[in-house]
């Protein structure tokens, strides 16, 4: 299943609609690096997207430092305040 043209679509039309990506650097299970890849495929606005990385693996939040960041992320997110941070 992939939603990434309902996703894209959806996201040109509401050009409010944000979304957040949780990523975590030691995940086994989805490749690093492939949601960027997804997103720009697709040519999802990058404007309307927010990448974030963590300290664990598919299921971050098992590793309690980067559950409080991605908690806070999420606070931050729904607030309209996150920033990206895709390594440069």
């Amino acid at each position: 299943m992939n939603p990434t043209r309902k996703l894209t679509k959806a996201m040109r039309h509401n050009t409010a609609l944000k979304v957040m990506v949780a990523s975590g650097y030691f995940d086994l299970i989805c490749p690093f690096f492939d949601a960027e890849v997804t997103f720009a495929r697709y040519g999802i606005p990058q404007d309307q997207v927010a990448m974030t990385y963590y300290q664990g693996g598919h299921m971050m939040y098992l590793n309690e430092g980067a559950l409080e960041a991605l908690s806070a992320d999420v606070r931050a997110f729904y607030a309209g305040e996150l920033e990206d941070t895709r390594p440069d």
